[in-house]
């Protein structure tokens, strides 16, 4: 693809592409939209765990999205504070990355499709203020296998 945009550059006939353009902006589109609608179903179950949840399968793959394990997503999201919520393992991940004291962090996976779960989790964008809130909980120092 990359020869046929330098051609196309090169004879100036930059509408050529367009097409293309148009394409991926709507597959892009496509995207965002079944990642904000994950999001919400992931808020609504957290908000209100006893409810069903619509299946997402269908429309993950027609935005062609390979992750499989996002459907399970909305499942194991849950609230924690007034307006904020916990995903699974992104915070747990990133906690590690982040601090200063932890000089590697080594994710055991179980299947080698984990391996992208592990690296969309270490991307997802977690709000500052969250680390914040997590910043204020003092560790403990009771054994949690002392009972």
């Amino acid at each position: 693809m990359v020869a046929k945009q330098s051609i196309v550059a090169a004879l100036g006939e930059h509408g050529l592409t367009l097409p293309r353009l148009i394409e991926d902006a709507l597959a892009a589109n496509d995207r965002v939209k079944y990642r904000l609608t994950l999001l919400q179903l992931a808020r609504r179950h957290a908000n209100a765990p006893d409810q069903p949840l619509p299946d997402l399968r269908a429309e993950r793959i027609a935005a062609r999205v390979e992750a499989p394990e996002l459907d399970d997503l909305p499942r194991g999201c849950e609230r924690a504070g007034t307006d904020a919520y916990r995903l699974p393992g992104a915070a747990a991940l990133q906690f590690s990355m982040r601090d200063q004291r932890i000089a590697s962090t080594i994710c055991g996976v179980s299947r080698p499709e984990r391996v992208k779960e592990t690296l969309d989790w270490a991307a997802f964008p977690i709000p500052e203020a969250a680390w914040a809130e997590l910043a204020a909980v003092r560790a403990g120092t009771d054994d949690p296998e002392a009972t």
